[in-house]
C-alpha cells in the first residue's frame, strides 16, 4: 500500500476539510451527540419525576387504605 499523497490530493483534502469546518461553524451546536445527551437527560428527569409522583401517591393511598381503614 502506498500512503504517499500527491500535492493535488493533499490540496483537495485540505480544501474539503476547510469546507467541513466552515459548514460546522455555520450550523448551530445541535449535533447528534448533543441531542442524544439532551434526550437522555430529559428522559431521566421525567423518570425521576414520575418515580417521585408514583411513590408519593402510593404512600398516600397506602396510608389511606391500610392505616386509616
Amino acid at each position: 500500500m502506498d500512503f504517499e499523497l500527491s500535492s493535488a490530493q493533499l490540496s483537495h483534502f485540505i480544501y474539503m476539510e476547510s469546507l467541513l469546518l466552515a459548514d460546522a461553524r455555520r450550523k448551530p451546536s445541535y449535533t447528534r451527540l448533543g441531542c442524544c445527551i439532551r434526550g437522555i437527560m430529559c428522559f431521566l428527569l421525567f423518570l425521576s419525576a414520575g418515580c417521585w409522583l408514583g411513590a408519593t401517591l402510593y404512600g398516600k393511598f397506602y396510608f389511606y387504605f391500610y392505616v386509616k381503614l
